[in-house]
């Protein structure tokens, strides 16, 4: 499901920009992932930990990023992993590693699709039958 969620949030067509995004979109959900689960260890599984959970995070990241949408990504990610967590405090490490991988994966395989269908559809429609059929 990240992955999913990642290659649509990652994907644009320009080289530069899915770079940035996707390398944005990866370093700020293993952020959010490390922060979740310093307060997942810090407060353990209680009822409480998700509400000041996400009051710590959000204190850090307004100290520590200017971004909004690293801010953004970082609370989405702390707060779901927090949030899973609670249901089945065994496996937090598993789910913030789980999350962070399948980012990866995804943010890969945006960057991937966006080099790789533009030459592909050029190599076969080429410029001029690509020019016809719109033209017509």
């Amino acid at each position: 499901m990240w992955g999913i969620i990642s290659f649509i949030l990652v994907y644009d067509p320009d080289d530069q920009i899915i770079l940035s995004t996707a390398f944005k979109r990866v370093v700020f959900s293993v952020f959010g992932s490390l922060l979740a689960l310093g307060v997942l260890f810090a407060f353990g599984d209680h009822k409480w930990a998700l509400p000041a959970g996400i009051v710590l995070v959000s204190f850090v990241v307004s100290l520590t990023l200017k971004s909004r949408s690293a801010r953004r990504i970082v609370l989405v990610t702390a707060a779901l992993i927090i949030g899973s967590s609670l249901m089945n405090p065994a496996i937090a490490t598993y789910i913030a590693v789980t999350r962070s991988v399948e980012v990866f994966a995804g943010s890969l395989l945006a960057i991937a699709f966006s080099w790789g269908v533009p030459r592909a559809t050029s190599r076969l429609f080429p410029r001029s039958a690509v020019e016809r059929a719109v033209n017509n």
